[in-house]
């Protein structure tokens, strides 16, 4: 099911299309596509997919109010088949996808691109996911925790061929040759992408220009609901 406003009269599809999930995350998601919406390559050249996930309230007012994004419903529980289904709805030869939660910096997706048009060879590009506290320069010691954890994005990359998809741009060509998500998976769907492309000798480089903002979890429930999600993701890998 697809909400109207949807796409922008395009004779060609959109460079990038802008993959997001959402799940009871209005508030954060209105901040995420405010970002989006202050990207530094032109707005026709990418087109911004919110694929709600089962919320108790679609976010249709929400992305409404931003001219080139558009609002896709996917029941299958997980945000790897919300993701899977704006791959599958949108053909665009570059994918990028980020979390409801995250800030983009005004030059993400110009970095990410400019990476990928380096060198033909590179299949997807990940940088940078920083983190920040709720109350600005006040992290409180749940936070630092996560700050100083979260997300060790090179190493990732360097030594386990995967980068979270609250940071991540393919190529089209890349989920050609190795497919798309496994959305058997409720969790770490990322790295068992990550590693069949690394299988079939494609190319995952880091690049510290391509940032993503994200909040650190600021309380023990949330730090120990993190944990149990990504370990069972890596039991059922």
């Amino acid at each position: 099911m697809i909400y109207t406003k949807l796409a922008m009269s395009h004779t060609t599809p959109p460079q990038i299309a802008v993959i997001i999930p959402h799940f009871n995350d209005e508030c954060r998601l209105y901040k995420c596509l405010q970002a989006l919406s202050n990207q530094t390559l032109p707005s026709d050249s990418y087109q911004v997919i919110v694929v709600d996930n089962g919320s108790t309230i679609a976010p249709e007012a929400t992305v409404q109010q931003f001219d080139n994004v558009v609002l896709l419903v996917e029941h299958k529980p997980g945000s790897y088949s919300a993701r899977n289904k704006a791959i599958k709805q949108f053909n665009s030869p570059i994918y990028a996808f980020t979390d409801s939660d995250c800030i983009p910096e005004p030059e993400w997706l110009e970095s990410a691109v400019n990476k990928l048009q380096e060198n033909a060879n590179i299949d997807a590009v990940s940088g940078p996911i920083t983190l920040f506290s709720n109350k600005q320069n006040r992290p409180n010691a749940i936070e630092l925790i996560d700050m100083c954890f979260a997300f060790p994005q090179e190493q990732s990359i360097a030594l386990y061929h995967y980068a979270p998809t609250a940071n991540l741009i393919v190529r089209k060509s890349a989920f050609e040759r190795v497919g798309i998500f496994n959305d058997s998976l409720m969790s770490g769907g990322d790295a068992e992408w990550g590693l069949r492309l690394h299988e079939q000798n494609g190319c995952l480089v880091y690049d510290a220009a391509v940032v993503i903002h994200h909040p650190a979890r600021d309380s023990v429930s949330g730090y120990f609901t993190k944990i149990r999600r990504t370990t069972h993701g890596l039991w059922a890998r």
